[in-house]
């Protein structure tokens, strides 16, 4: 069995549904059989009768109803090799389903202005200005909430870069859109940004139970986690995702940052969240935005400015005073002649430089976190 890179005269599809179909597999009969991924992985399939284009949707071509697998135990255990070997060597492989979904957006902007949602397979380019550009795969497989899409605004504060020393915020909030989840419309409502959702209507067709004010606080994402039958989602695969992901991207871009010894700079990453819960880095925010939309955020914006002022300015006269929210999570020991290695809490650092320490922090049983912190 050999993967072909042609589709065979009589099964040419419109370009409309080419998303819909992997390429065709030759078997040794010279038949041409289609196999649809979705078997294969267990993904939902895609609303029936429709396929994306742009911008708007477009119906199968008649011989696609009703269309199945017909494979020999032999061809199925090929296929599941194949996808096993990608998985292996594309991580992403999980969340980019099918449709060849990009998004394009400004490197400098904000709130959502200037996004673009464009299908890679479309027949025109979007039209931009010359600039500088972010060209991110879109998530096409994605946790919804009552059918519709969220993302996750997380904070963090960098107090150093030389050493880079980041604080986590274990409070976070999630943003809703206004409109059912679907990949058949590409514009504006697949953005979470309260800026761009408070010009929407919210839909007729969204489910009732999605907040009126499209926020969430982490503590009833947990809840509805827990009612999923994922109880440890958050502590065991989503809050050490974000970590990770978070302390990633600022190791990669270290030596870009411009940083003035004495300062700190707050920070606010988005995440989408995968069908199996794995966090998902959109995005870091230089200046995220501390004006309340809701109860939620009017709490938690409240909280975590009070809880800056407490990391950098209380904690240099008491190193051991409450900093409410935030816990480190990543500090760079050993600065000196002798080099510098990398420290993470509660691990000892190696002997590089006369200045490697190590360093140590309380059991999260002890330290102050969520409603306790609040009230301290």
């Amino acid at each position: 069995m050999s993967l072909t890179p042609s589709i065979p005269q009589h099964r040419q599809a419109s370009p409309c549904t080419l998303s819909w179909w992997r390429r065709p597999w030759r078997s040794v009969s010279s038949t041409w059989v289609f196999y649809d991924i979705t078997t294969l992985t267990g993904a939902p399939r895609p609303p029936a009768g429709h396929a994306l284009t742009g911008t708007a949707s477009c119906p199968h071509p008649p011989h696609s109803e009703g269309a199945g697998l017909v494979l020999t135990r032999q061809q199925r255990k090929q296929c599941q090799n194949l996808l096993r070997h990608l998985a292996e060597q594309l991580p992403q492989l999980g969340m980019e389903g099918k449709l060849n979904v990009w998004i394009l957006k400004p490197g400098a902007e904000s709130q959502g202005r200037g996004k673009v949602l464009q299908l890679a397979r479309g027949f025109t380019a979007p039209s931009v200005q010359v600039g500088r550009w972010v060209v991110q795969k879109y998530v096409e497989r994605l946790l919804t909430i009552f059918g519709t899409k969220f993302d996750i605004r997380q904070w963090f504060v960098v107090t150093d870069w030389k050493p880079l020393t980041v604080w986590f915020y274990r409070d976070c909030y999630l943003r809703f859109c206004s409109w059912p989840f679907s990949l058949c419309h590409l514009d504006a409502r697949h953005l979470c940004n309260v800026s761009v959702q408070k010009w929407y209507k919210t839909s007729p067709d969204q489910d009732p139970r999605v907040p009126p004010d499209k926020i969430w606080s982490n503590k009833q994402f947990q809840e509805y986690l827990e009612q999923l039958g994922q109880a440890d989602a958050w502590h065991q695969v989503l809050v050490p995702g974000m970590k990770a992901a978070i302390l990633n991207a600022l190791r990669s871009a270290q030596d870009q940052v411009g940083f003035r010894k004495g300062s700190f700079e707050l920070y606010g990453a988005d995440f989408l969240v995968g069908e199996d819960c794995q966090p998902w880095l959109l995005e870091i925010n230089s200046c995220p935005t501390m004006r309340p939309s809701s109860a939620v955020t009017r709490r938690l914006c409240a909280n975590v400015q009070r809880d800056i002022l407490r990391l950098v300015l209380d904690r240099k006269n008491n190193p051991t005073c409450s900093i409410g929210a935030f816990e480190l999570i990543y500090k760079e020991v050993g600065w000196g002649d002798g080099g510098w290695e990398l420290g993470l809490p509660g691990q000892r650092a190696g002997r590089k430089s006369r200045l490697c320490s190590c360093l140590w922090l309380p059991p999260p049983d002890k330290a102050v976190v969520g409603e306790d912190a609040a009230a301290s």
